[in-house]
Formats: structure tokens, C-alpha cells, sequence
């Protein structure tokens, strides 16, 4: 091979690989890169500020002010935001799943009306400020999972999913928002409630945005049911319109057979004085319960909505009162401050502890904090009188016991008031009476005197519940004395039980033992009293009945003495009474430890059951 060859062969390999990469390379990467397949690639949802659709004759538009889309026309109507959203964001994120080519559609001339384009389902012209995207959805495929849709300019056709069809409305009072509240997003601080159109037949709450409750402040200042009034809204809110009626105002006389003028019933919801949304609410169709006749206020339309989501608020005004004695937040209650028989605070140390302290400093006992707790928010209080200025006939000039309640402390609040409740007492047996003296409330309500018993008037009254700790194995000896009578049963040198004294009968040893060991851990139920009484308010007298327990303890004997008195009238416990660190204690006595083991095995007279024990 000469020279010249060499060099013609090198200078054809270069044009060779020149091709390559400067013609067929960029040619194969231009193929390999994927075609985008979305049809509106530069439509942004956010941005849309009309949507005019045409179907079945009718065309339907909608406008976006102040990002709340209203119906423009062919009526005027709030357009539902959540079918308008779904919609663009599909239409956004559409694709095509094959496409027509001009040249393909050249061969076939009846291609508008075999693709349903001559009389399409839809069609669209979407606006995003200056830009508009035009568009026809045609018919379905003969399997009928795909559609074919038409870019109004463009010169193919695209087959799309025919789920597209799917969020789009098929008729205008699919484009309506049938939520039953308009609501505007504008915050609402006062709630009007009337009845027939007359003022003094409702009620109006307001909200305290300080300590985020509602309260009645017409007919009179009172504390709202919260958890009532969120309830009913709540259910306001997801309630939505069963049909539409009418569009066009009508007579007054056609208002009136539906209820509507006067309204049976008008909620109106505003922020200050200033109107935000309103309903007006008639009669049900004769055919149909369920449903009552609507309007919203200032609006002609009538549509029937769910007669549930209304008929709580047709309630009196007194309904909507908070009963509770106070209603405590999601975090609980932190402290109680009680001022009674003695000033003292109840604190919190975590869920399940609680100290009362200040002046005092020893643990309550985690039942009778239960107790008080589920008082001061499960006790229901009753109407005593709306507008008092004579406290001191209630017995709350001075109240015979104060709480004041606060919250619990977190990383947002030290601990916030929450109530101050004061508890008046005018006889011994009839109801109590209570107010909240924090609030400007004038009425005063009661209680029933069983639950107000159960409130701690005294911080002994939350001392630890239990009264004797010993096993029964180190019981040597157990003396009854009842009405005049005494019996002494020992434990002999085999361990059983024995009458010591010259009374007859016989000794149930495995009863008594059982007995014995309930009496080893025995607890009070609720203490009753502190110290000796001037009279015999208990019964122990009258019951005369005492039982002294002999222990053997730590290698010496202790006598454990307590008598039992008449069965409380509220609970039919037993008062009993016991010594403990030198102070009498009265408490009330376990009702089924009571009538079926110390009735039964330390006693010599039985006690009658009192009228209810079983």
C-alpha cells in the first residue's frame, strides 16, 4: 500500500466518524428523549381566573374574585371551590394517551362528527390572566374508557382518559356549592338565633376570643354550652343543600305557606354587627320530614336542606346554658384553691398525684380527687333564679364554701383561671345553692345536696382514705359490744376461733378470718366528720354497737377500736367512727363489707337494712 492510499483511507474514516457524531448522534438522542404527553403543560391551576363551560345548550361560567369563585352565569350562585379545583387540577396534569395526526385526519372527512366534535359533550375556554386554552371533549370510544378531546386551533386530536368526564359537572346545580353555611372564610364572633321572626323567642351568643368560648349574652349573661354549640355548628358546617326549588324572588304569600315569612326559624352569623352569612328556615314539604325549606338571608333562592342539621337550634335558650359546675380544657385542671372549713390548695403533680398544700403538705387520696374532680365537672346544676341582687337569702353573702379552679400548667399558660364557684347553704336538707362569681352572671342555680356532699369542705377530707393496715393472722382477739351486751371471741392454740365470754353459739372461723382481713385494709368511703360531735347527728349512740380488734404488732398488742352508727340517708353507708393520731374520725363505712361480713360475724344484735340496701 503506497502513501496516497494510506491518506484516501484515513481521510474517509474521519468523514465516517464525523457523520456519526455530528449527524447520526444528536439524531439518536433527540429520539431517545421522552415526549411530553400533557396537553395544558403551562396551565396553573391558582392562576385560573374564569371558566366558561358549554353543554347541552347552556352555557355555564364562572369568575374568581378575591380567590372565591362564584357562578356569573346564567344565574348568580357560589360556585362549589372543592369540583372547580378537582377539575383544573386534572385538567393540568392531563395527558394523552395517543394522538391523530392532520395528516391522518386528512384521509378520514367526517372526522368532526365521527369524534363527536360537530356536537361536543363540553366545550371549554379556560382564562389565566392573559392566556385562554380553548378546547372540545367529544365522544367515547366504543369501549368507553377513553374520550376524544380537541384543542379548539390545533390540528390533531387526542384520545384522553374518559375519566376526565368524570369531574367534570354534567348540569349547572352541579357547579353550586351545596354547603348549607356560606361561609367566607370571614371569622364569626356573634351568633343571632330567632324564632318566628320575633326577637324575645331566641337567643344571641357571643364569642370571647380571650379565652376562646362562646357565651349567651341575650336573653341573659350566661355561660354557654360549648360543647353543644361546637357540636351544632360543626354539623352546620358539613351540612349540605338536598335541592334547589327556586331561583326567582316570590310572593309574600308564597313565602308564608313555606314557612319562610316569617321564618320559623333565623340563624344569622356575623362578625360585630356586620352580617357574614344567614339562614332562614321555613316548613318541611308535606311529602317529605326530613327536609325544611331555606333561604339564605338577602338571597332569593329556596332549596330544601336536612331538618337535623337545624331543628337543635329551635331549642329554648335556657338549653344552651353550660351546667356544668366548670368545664375544663383539653389539658385538665391544675390547681383548686378551696376556702371552707379551712383555706387550703389542691395541686397536681402529675396524672395520677395529687398534694394538698399550702398550709398543708401531704398526698390526697387519688379516690376522693376523682370524686372531686368528676363533680366539679360531671354535676349537673339546675335554675334556681334569673336575676338575684339578694344573695344572703341563698346563703352566698357568704358562701359556706369557695373553689376557685385552674387550669393545668403548660408550655403556653401558667395555669389560667377557670372558674371561681361559691356554694351557699340555707337549711340542712334542701338543695344548695351556687353561682360563678367570676363571671357577670346574675342568676344563681343548685345543686343537689348529695353531690354538694361529696365536695371536700375541709382539706382533712382528702386525707388518705385508709383506717387500719394489719394482717388477720396477727389477730389475737376480738370483742363485740352492742346494746348492753358483750362477746370476746379468741383465736386458740390451733389457730381457731373461740367464744371466750358465757355467751352460746357457735364461731364461723373462716368467715370471721375473711372478715378480719377486709378489716385489715379496711378504707373509709368518705370522710364525714372531724371530732367529737355535740350531738348525735351519726347514730352512734342510738346504734350502740362498738368492736375492738387485739393486734399483735411488732411484738406488742394495739387495740383497734371503731363503732358504727345509722346508715347515711344519701348513700345507706354506715357512719363509723374510729381514732386516728389522737383525732375522731367519722367516716362512712363500706356498704357491702358492712351488711354482709361485720353484720354477720361482729355482731350480736343484727342491724336492720335501711330501706334500699341490698
Amino acid at each position: 500500500m503506497n502513501i496516497r492510499t494510506t491518506w484516501t483511507l484515513v481521510t474517509l474514516a474521519a468523514g465516517v466518524f464525523a457523520l456519526i457524531w455530528f449527524v447520526e448522534r444528536p439524531l439518536r438522542i433527540r429520539a431517545s428523549a421522552p415526549v411530553s404527553r400533557q396537553i395544558f403543560s403551562g396551565l396553573d391551576p391558582a392562576r385560573v381566573n374564569e371558566i366558561k363551560v358549554l353543554a347541552n345548550q347552556v352555557e355555564v361560567r364562572l369568575d374568581k374574585t378575591n380567590n372565591v369563585w362564584q357562578i356569573t352565569s346564567p344565574i348568580r350562585f357560589r360556585a362549589d371551590p372543592n369540583r372547580v379545583y378537582s377539575l383544573l387540577v386534572t385538567l393540568s396534569n392531563l395527558q394523552w394517551m395517543a394522538f391523530i395526526t392532520p395528516e391522518e385526519l386528512q384521509g378520514q372527512p367526517t372526522a368532526q362528527k365521527d369524534f363527536g366534535f360537530d356536537s361536543p359533550q363540553y366545550t371549554f375556554q379556560i382564562t389565566e390572566g392573559e392566556r385562554s386554552y380553548y378546547w372540545k371533549i367529544g365522544h367515547r370510544t366504543a369501549p368507553g374508557d377513553q374520550t376524544f378531546l380537541q384543542v379548539v386551533g390545533g390540528t390533531g386530536v387526542y384520545l384522553v382518559d374518559a375519566r376526565l368526564i368524570d369531574v367534570v359537572p354534567r348540569q349547572l346545580d352541579d357547579w353550586r356549592d351545596r354547603a348549607l353555611v356560606p361561609f367566607t372564610g370571614i371569622p364569626v364572633d356573634q351568633l343571632l338565633v330567632t324564632a318566628g321572626g320575633v326577637p324575645t323567642r331566641g337567643f344571641k351568643l357571643a364569642f370571647d376570643r380571650t379565652n376562646a368560648l362562646w357565651k349567651l349574652v341575650l336573653p341573659q349573661l350566661w355561660r354557654a354550652d360549648n360543647a353543644k354549640i361546637n357540636t351544632l355548628l360543626v354539623n352546620l358546617a358539613q351540612a349540605e343543600i338536598s335541592r334547589f326549588v327556586s331561583e326567582t324572588p316570590r310572593s309574600d304569600n308564597d313565602l308564608e305557606a313555606l314557612g319562610l315569612r316569617p321564618p320559623e326559624l333565623a340563624i344569622e352569623f356575623m362578625q360585630t354587627s356586620n352580617l357574614v352569612a344567614g339562614l332562614l328556615v321555613g316548613n318541611s314539604p308535606a311529602t317529605n320530614s326530613t327536609l325544611v325549606y331555606v333561604q339564605h338571608k338577602g338571597r332569593p333562592e329556596i332549596f330544601l336542606a336536612p331538618a337535623a342539621a337545624v331543628s337543635a337550634w329551635r331549642a329554648a335558650p335556657s338549653d344552651f346554658r353550660e351546667r356544668h359546675l366548670v368545664n375544663p380544657p383539653s389539658e385538665g385542671i391544675g390547681a383548686i384553691e378551696i376556702q371552707g372549713e379551712d383555706s387550703f390548695t389542691v395541686r397536681r403533680l402529675n396524672d395520677r398525684t395529687w398534694m394538698v398544700a399550702e398550709p398543708h403538705n401531704f398526698p390526697a387520696d387519688p379516690v376522693l380527687m376523682t370524686n372531686l374532680l368528676t363533680g366539679l365537672t360531671t354535676n349537673l346544676v339546675e335554675f334556681e333564679k334569673g336575676v338575684v341582687t339578694d344573695r344572703a337569702s341563698y346563703g352566698l353573702a357568704k358562701p359556706v364554701v369557695q373553689y376557685r379552679v385552674f387550669s393545668a400548667t403548660t408550655n403556653q399558660d401558667a395555669g389560667r383561671l377557670l372558674g371561681v364557684i361559691d356554694f351557699g347553704v340555707t337549711n340542712a336538707t334542701g338543695p344548695v345553692f351556687v353561682r360563678r362569681s367570676d363571671t357577670d352572671e346574675t342568676s344563681v342555680d343548685r345543686i343537689k345536696r348529695e353531690d354538694f356532699n361529696r365536695l371536700p369542705l375541709a382539706s382533712w377530707q382528702l386525707r388518705d382514705r385508709l383506717i387500719w393496715d394489719f394482717a388477720s393472722s396477727n389477730v389475737v382477739a376480738v370483742t363485740v359490744r352492742q346494746k348492753g351486751y358483750t362477746q370476746k371471741l379468741i383465736r386458740n392454740v390451733t389457730g381457731d376461733w373461740i367464744i371466750a365470754t358465757n355467751m352460746q353459739g357457735f364461731v364461723n372461723s373462716f368467715a370471721l378470718e375473711e372478715t378480719l382481713h377486709r378489716m385489715g385494709e379496711l378504707r373509709a368511703y368518705w370522710w364525714t366528720g372531724r371530732g367529737q360531735e355535740p350531738d348525735d347527728r351519726y347514730g352512734f349512740k342510738e346504734i350502740n354497737h362498738q368492736v375492738q380488734i387485739d393486734v399483735k404488732k411488732d411484738g406488742r398488742m394495739e387495740s383497734l377500736v371503731i363503732d358504727f352508727g345509722k346508715a347515711s340517708p344519701e348513700s345507706l353507708h354506715p357512719y363509723a367512727s374510729v381514732v386516728l393520731g389522737g383525732v375522731r374520725m367519722v367516716f362512712e363505712f363500706p356498704l357491702t363489707l358492712y351488711y354482709e361480713l361485720v353484720r354477720e360475724h361482729l355482731s350480736i344484735i343484727k342491724a336492720s337494712l335501711p330501706v334500699g340496701a341490698k
